[in-house]
């Protein structure tokens, strides 16, 4: 692990030590904290964390269930790394499962369900106009809650299965292609206008642009980052 990695431990109630291991590593993953093909070692994680090592391993078999991390008997635990086929693949399917949940989102989801979300979009528009940074984690954690939304407020179960089973994945990539995008105010007014078209209850134009959004952020991964092929 890093020096330069940064333990963020979540404060959520009831929590075990596992939850909390796996929260605060699967943040280190997300964004980029520990970078993808380094080792990690539980017993650092472990010391960091000021546990045990049975709830660092835990987490780390959740992990590589969510292919975030590999573990290989005898050689250690790997970050897993990102393709260029895996980044197409994923962009791909979430497109597709994104704009299949519109219509039934659009009957569940309310003003009050948009409101939060807004704002935050709002808020960071008026910073950058402003010439105030913003944290590219915000961004991303924003990012994700619209997107989930339309998932979650849907009524295919088997869509909220498939896009619950990748969203790790999806989560960690969304949070590396806006992190190497210098020019946030493209995807903040891209999610506005997304946000926009949903008041209106404009399903064809929010299928529009949520393609539109999701494959300028698969072209912007690609461009802006090392991958292994």
């Amino acid at each position: 692990m890093t020096k330069q990695a940064k333990l963020v431990i979540p404060k959520k109630k009831a929590q075990n030590l596992t939850d909390i291991a796996y929260d605060s590593i699967k943040h280190m993953i997300i964004y980029n904290e520990i970078p993808a093909g380094e080792f990690l070692s539980e017993n650092i994680l472990a010391q960091a964390l000021n546990m045990s090592r049975t709830p660092v391993r835990e987490a780390l078999k959740i992990l590589a269930s969510e292919n975030l991390v590999e573990i290989h008997n005898g050689i250690g635990i790997l970050v897993r790394n990102i393709t260029t086929r895996e980044v197409h693949e994923l962009f791909e399917v979430r497109s597709a499962l994104e704009c299949a949940a519109v219509k039934s989102f659009l009957r569940n989801v309310t003003e009050e369900d948009l409101l939060e979300i807004e704002r935050n979009w709002i808020n960071s528009k008026e910073k950058l106009e402003a010439g105030e940074e913003i944290a590219y984690e915000d961004l991303a954690e924003y990012d994700h809650m619209l997107h989930s939304l339309i998932y979650d407020k849907s009524d295919n179960s088997v869509l909220k299965d498939i896009m619950h089973s990748i969203r790790q994945r999806i989560q960690r990539i969304q949070a590396l292609s806006i992190s190497k995008f210098p020019y946030h105010i493209v995807t903040i007014q891209q999610h506005l206008d997304i946000i926009q078209s949903i008041k209106l209850r404009d399903e064809e134009e929010i299928k529009r642009l949520l393609a539109e959004h999701i494959l300028f952020a698969e072209n912007n991964v690609l461009k802006n980052l090392d991958f292994h092929i």
